[in-house]
């Protein structure tokens, strides 16, 4: 049933794609996102997990879909495991830095080893394991570490959160900059 939902998931992006012939397309980790919740259910371990991500990727690929066009969305695994998948396939990078932090990895060696690849930055705030808070719940350090990454960064940053206040607080903590 899921490898089937994200078969047809993946077939639909890649008519979506064709159809309105856009020339960029932010994905967000949403194909990898689909398709991670395969691997513990089918049990075949990382091998499986990573050939059906990059049979989903190949195929937008070869709808038209110019790879660094697609960014691909650091979310709760080690980019890592599917760095050659990016590389292949000339993939850009959305560095998700709150889901970075969750995960217990550090911000800076992430953003240096993909600083080439990363069009988008995410950033919101981590307290006790839940993510897209304000930034001023991050210590001191913690933000001095993003200060130093968005100071190099000269692509596109998102606030990802998702209240008012959330955003005006981390505005706030921004101007500190």
């Amino acid at each position: 049933m899921l490898r089937r939902f994200a078969s047809n998931w993946c077939a639909k992006i890649v008519q979506w794609q064709v159809n309105t012939r856009f020339t960029t397309v932010f994905l967000g980790g949403m194909v990898l996102a689909a398709l991670r919740e395969i691997l513990p259910t089918f049990g075949r371990g990382a091998g499986a997990w990573q050939f059906r991500i990059s049979d989903c990727l190949r195929r937008l690929s070869n709808a038209g879909a110019p790879g660094q066009a697609l960014c691909i969305e650091t979310l709760d695994y080690p980019l890592e495991w599917i760095e050659q998948i990016i590389q292949e396939l000339d993939l850009s990078i959305c560095l998700d830095i709150g889901h970075l932090i969750v995960n217990h990895q550090d911000v800076e060696t992430a953003y240096h080893r993909f600083a080439r690849r990363t069009k988008m930055i995410h950033l919101h705030g981590v307290s006790d394991n839940r993510d897209h808070l304000s930034l001023d719940v991050l210590n001191q350090k913690k933000r001095d570490e993003i200060f130093s990454v968005l100071k190099q960064f000269t692509g596109t940053v998102s606030i990802e959160v998702f209240s008012f206040n959330h955003l005006l607080n981390s505005l706030v903590v921004l101007e500190k900059i």
